[in-house]
Parts: C-alpha cells; structure tokens; sequence
C-alpha cells in the first residue's frame, strides 16, 4: 500500500470513528443505551455499516470520556455510577466550572460574552412554558468554557458533565429545576458582563450545588422507587 492510500484508508477510519462516536455518545446520553449495558460490536458494526476498526476507535475515545467501559475478554459496555462516584464528579465538575466562571469574568472577549448572552436568549425561549425541561441542545456551560480560553479546562469540564448526565440518565430532572438553573445562570452571566470573578466564581458555586444536589436526590428516589 503506497503512502497515498494509507494516509486515505486513515483518514476513512476517523471520519468513520467520528460518525460512530457522536451516534453512540447520543444512545448514551439520551438513555437508549443503559448504564452497565453491553455493547455488541458485531450489531452495531451492521447497523451503521462500519467496519471494526472505526466502531472499536470510536469505543476508545468514549472510554475516554467515561461514558464506556472496556473490560478484556468481555468487550465494550455503558458506564454506570453508584451514589459515591456521582458524588466525587460532582465535586470535580463544581472544581472546573468554578474556575471556569472567574477565568471567563477576567479573560471573556466581547463576542464571547455575546456568544453567552445567545445562550441565554435562546433559554429563555426554550422555558416560556414552566412544564418544559432544560434544553439539550443549548450548552451554557460549554459556551462560557470557550469563553475563558482554556481548552485543556474546557475538556476537562465537558468529559465530567457528560459523565453526570449518563448518570442521571434514567431520572432526569423535574422542569422546575430548570427554571431556577436558567436564574442561576443569569447570576453568572451578570457577574461576567461586570468583569467580577469572584461574583462568577460565587454565583457558579452556588449553581453547581444546587445542581448535584437535585440530581443526588433524584438518583435516591430512583433507587427507593426501585427497592419497593
């Protein structure tokens, strides 16, 4: 094979990989694919009519991520999270995002913070009705990552926030939680717009914990409902 066609067969492989990736992380997230499911290679591989080596590409950057459990001998299977695990991500993501507020106050440039404030419009309107959940589409906190200009943090906040959403796959969060989150967000948004990190800091921490701390309670529920 001439260096021509196995830089060509590599570059089909990752277009391919990234085709399966972003089908697979999407059954994860939306719960078509369950914590602690198993993933068959061989069905998959037919149903998006890819070959081996994407789908198994595909399987390792979600490993990365944590959405992805490989286990030799046994393959590919969902993550899953028990109550301690959720709990230490979710003091690692209120860690992340922290910093991710104060730095985007202090470095945020003006189309960034425009960036944020079409987030916000586009909330908003997503939340007129009060029975309407949080928008999947609509990504504040990805947003106001770019925005304070640490890419390496910016992945590091992602890759936990998409750990925490796999794990509160089956519960999901009640619409009213939405409305006091998009308040929450406002308060952030207001801080950055004034240049005040500590303000953007505060605001997010308050965010984050209340966050978790609705998710922990809808995981137990879930769990009790289950115990019955």
């Amino acid at each position: 094979m001439s260096a021509n066609a196995a830089e060509a067969n590599l570059f089909q492989v990752r277009r391919f990989s990234d085709i399966a990736v972003d089908v697979l992380r999407d059954r994860i997230l939306s719960g078509s694919l369950q914590p602690g499911q198993r993933i068959s290679e061989v069905a998959l591989a037919e149903e998006l009519r890819v070959s081996r080596p994407p789908l198994r590409e595909a399987l390792r950057v979600l490993h990365g991520e944590g959405l992805v459990v490989l286990t030799p001998g046994r393959g590919a299977s969902v993550a899953s999270f028990d109550l301690e695990s959720v709990s230490q991500l979710g003091d690692l993501r209120i860690a992340l995002e922290c910093e991710i507020a104060r730095l985007a106050a202090e470095r945020a440039a003006d189309d960034a913070v425009e960036a944020i404030r079409t987030e916000m419009t586009q909330i908003e309107s997503a939340l007129c009705d009060p029975a309407t959940p949080y928008p999947r589409g609509v990504d504040f906190h990805g947003t106001l990552a770019a925005a304070a200009g640490n890419p390496r943090l910016a992945t590091a906040a992602g890759d936990v926030k998409r750990q925490l959403s796999l794990a509160r796959s089956r519960t999901g969060s009640p619409p009213e939680r939405a409305r006091r989150a998009l308040d929450e967000h406002h308060a952030i948004f207001d801080a950055v717009v004034r240049r005040d990190p500590d303000a953007a800091e505060s605001a997010m921490r308050t965010h984050m914990r209340a966050a978790m701390a609705a998710m922990i309670a809808s995981i137990e529920a879930e769990a009790a409902g289950g115990e019955r």
